[in-house]
């Protein structure tokens, strides 16, 4: 009696609410199977039904993609959510970093690499001087960087006798850019951006002075630093009103310096 009425419960159930997900899902695959075997025409050999390799493989992929199906779904969301944030982030950097304006860092560069064009150019050393020579008779042979190469390798083939008008050459050219270099920092000096007062010390600045006469080969230039730094913190009022002192005055002479200095007529 029990079983019959827990038949019966079943029946009912399956007829009001019908198959649930997984089981039809379980059908759905068997039924597939079972579609692909019939089309599948069996090979009949010494009187064994013998299924032919393709129609392994196709029930294998079947049955991969019914249980794998639910997998994929779940992992679908998660995917997008990954696709988005990537998305998402050079859309802040941009946001961060806005085109048209330039950073501190390279105005800085800039204004490092800004050169004086009346400052002498550097001279060449005999090795420039020969690979200008070598450059010239053997530019169609070699391409770049080859040509360096094989200067490179000519060049320290060569004796002191074949090396030495190239390197006398050298020493003039640098002989004339001494000269040179001579006369533009007696230019620089004479003019009024030459002439512009140094800024004054401060008074830690003025106790580094003492500290490092006092201190002298006893410690490196970091511990030097680092030491009279710590030494500066541990001074009272009384023990820093010296050297405050002594910035108070410097800043007042560098005042009446910097007044006088801007008088002075421009360049021309």
């Amino acid at each position: 009696r029990r079983s019959i009425i827990i038949g019966i419960i079943m029946i009912a159930t399956l007829a009001v609410f019908g198959l649930p997900p997984s089981q039809k899902r379980a059908d759905g695959v068997s039924a597939r199977i079972s579609r692909s075997k019939l089309s599948c025409s069996p090979h009949i050999c010494q009187g064994e039904e013998v299924v032919s390799e393709r129609c392994h493989k196709f029930h294998n992929l079947m049955l991969r993609g019914g249980a794998n199906k639910k997998s994929a779904e779940e992992k679908a969301p998660a995917n997008k959510k990954t696709a988005s944030k990537k998305n998402s982030t050079p859309e802040k950097k941009k946001a961060a970093n806005p085109k048209g304006k330039a950073k501190e860092s390279d105005k800085k560069k800039l204004k490092k690499m800004a050169k004086d064009p009346d400052k002498p150019k550097k001279p060449k050393s005999a090795f420039l001087l020969f690979l200008d020579k070598f450059r010239e008779e053997n530019r169609a042979k070699f391409d770049a960087k080859s040509l360096l190469q094989e200067a490179g390798k000519v060049w320290g083939s060569m004796s002191d006798a074949e090396k030495g008008p190239y390197e006398k050459n050298a020493a003039k050219l640098k002989a004339e850019h001494e000269t040179a270099m001579e006369a533009y920092k007696e230019k620089q000096n004479n003019s009024k951006a030459g002439q512009k007062p140094k800024k004054p010390m401060s008074a830690f600045f003025h106790f580094m002075t003492d500290f490092r006469k006092s201190n002298d080969g006893k410690y490196n230039v970091t511990e030097m630093v680092s030491q009279g730094g710590a030494q500066w913190k541990t001074l009272d009022e009384s023990g820093k009103a010296k050297y405050e002192k002594k910035a108070e005055v410097a800043k007042k002479e560098y005042e009446e310096a910097i007044k006088k200095w801007s008088e002075l007529p421009d360049d021309e």
